[in-house]
């Protein structure tokens, strides 16, 4: 697997519930320096992220993603954007453009940095 390919494995894995349900799962993968800029406007630290999403509603729809693209900062560093969306009824619902910061750490890749804007 390539490292753009893990990476974006990565991104995904942190949309499925059950990671998104796991603490020790998330732990992982979210750098201890983390920080999120939500759709919503809130700043959100890896603490938060800790706490929040292993108590979200696990009945939502599914959150799916398309539109990856990659680029290499560094070796060690990568910044991913793309497209999420949750399908309700058939149609694309949520849709949101995202992007990331990934840096690795002792082997380990780790989220440092997100941003979610909604799509009017």
């Amino acid at each position: 697997m390539t490292t753009e390919e893990l990476i974006i494995s990565l991104e995904k894995e942190l949309h499925s519930s059950l990671t998104r349900g796991n603490y020790a799962r998330l732990n992982e993968i979210i750098a201890d320096d983390f920080y999120e800029f939500g759709s919503s406007g809130n700043v959100w630290t890896k603490n938060d992220i800790l706490t929040r999403l292993p108590s979200e509603d696990k009945s939502a729809p599914q959150i799916l993603s398309r539109n990856y693209q990659l680029k290499e900062l560094s070796p060690d560093n990568y910044f991913v954007t793309y497209i999420s969306y949750r399908l309700i009824n058939g149609q694309e619902e949520r849709v949101a453009l995202r992007s990331s910061l990934w840096r690795k750490n002792n082997l380990q890749w780790q989220m440092i940095f997100h941003q979610g804007t909604f799509k009017i």
